[in-house]
């Protein structure tokens, strides 16, 4: 089972992506340019802004790489500041990305260096493995 910060996570990015499809939805039916203008804009400029740093700090906590997620950008534009806000907002433990420099973990992951984030899910993976073995050896020694 996920912890529950990546649930909250999946639950985001799921709801701006069904806000999208609303507003297309609705830019279909009016007939005012100035509104669907409007409507479109907000699709287009802030919902996209936003469901891109949501996407990217799940990704972040789900441990893939930045480059397999974006792989056409620059670093100059990218949302980090809103990142960490959403990691707060999910109520993410500081641990996972903050450190002494919560910035700095951000910028390791866009550069394709090791986070906290990495270590964290490195221990959770070998934990579960562990928990996977006791659980099999129990099983062999209930059978015999």
């Amino acid at each position: 089972m996920n912890p529950l910060y990546l649930s909250k996570a999946k639950i985001n990015v799921k709801s701006l992506a069904a806000e999208a499809r609303a507003i297309r939805k609705e830019e279909k039916e009016r007939t005012e340019p100035e509104e669907i203008e409007e409507l479109r804009y907000h699709r287009a400029v802030r919902l996209r802004a936003e469901a891109r740093a949501t996407l990217l700090a799940y990704a972040y906590l789900r441990g893939r790489s930045y480059c397999t997620v974006e792989t056409l950008t620059t670093t100059k534009d990218l949302p980090v500041s809103r990142m960490l806000e959403k990691m707060q907002a999910w109520r993410v433990p500081g641990r996972l990305y903050a450190g002494a420099y919560p910035l700095d973990s951000v910028h390791n992951w866009l550069n394709g260096l090791p986070t906290p984030i990495d270590q964290v899910l490195k221990e959770l993976k070998e934990r579960r493995e562990s928990q996977e073995r006791r659980e099999a050896s129990k099983e062999g020694l209930g059978t015999a």
